[in-house]
């Protein structure tokens, strides 16, 4: 049983990890306003980021279930 609550909570770490660091590529990626489809781009980046941030907090604060009724559906 410990080991499983082990696992679980490394589980949880490692996956905080994995959503700071896509953060930390969506952050560094400059858009190019002038291709076409880059403010689509842009913005399916910026509502990745805020699914990959309310998702840390539910870790964070223990809770891996469905994301709150705030956050927003995606739109496709």
């Amino acid at each position: 049983m410990i080991s499983e609550k082990k696992n679980t909570a490394e589980d949880r770490t490692q996956l905080i990890v994995r959503l700071r660091e896509l953060i930390e590529a969506l952050d560094s990626r400059l858009p190019h306003l002038e291709r076409e489809g880059e403010i689509h781009i842009a913005a399916d980046a910026a509502a990745l980021k805020a699914k990959a941030l309310a998702r840390i907090a539910r870790l964070e604060l223990g809770r891996d279930a469905e994301p709150a009724p705030w956050i927003p559906a995606s739109s496709e």
